[in-house]
């Protein structure tokens, strides 16, 4: 019989959410005997092929990414003052916030998307 390395995510009742890789899957909780979330349990491989693959496929909500373009990070960083090299050395917050506008605006953009799929608010 083939056994398979997994960390253990989540318990819950009779399931147990484990990675794999960069996948998760809902395996009895059986499986994984005694061992707690965040530690490595071994599993029959048979085990997952039983078990539900989870999470969502993100390439179908998001199939071409979500790309902040050079013009969008030159704003960013002006906005705070960066505009040379030496800019960048000597203002390491304002990097950090236009980074973070970034960020934030990639987020809302991944949120509307999402709900123009699922709708809701």
């Amino acid at each position: 019989m083939s056994e398979q390395e997994v960390k253990i995510i989540s318990t819950t009742g009779k399931a147990a959410a484990v990675r794999i890789g960069d996948k998760t899957y809902i395996i009895a909780r059986s499986y994984i005997g005694n061992a707690k979330k965040g530690h490595k349990a071994t599993i029959p491989v048979e085990a997952i092929s039983t078990g539900t693959e989870y999470g969502i496929d993100w390439s179908v909500i998001i199939p071409d990414g979500i790309t902040i373009t050079p013009e969008e990070i030159q704003s960013a960083l002006y906005s705070q003052g960066i505009f040379t090299i030496e800019d960048v050395e000597h203002n390491p917050n304002g990097v950090v916030n236009a980074v973070g506008s970034l960020i934030r605006k990639t987020s809302a953009n991944l949120y509307k998307k999402v709900h123009e799929i699922i709708g809701g608010t």
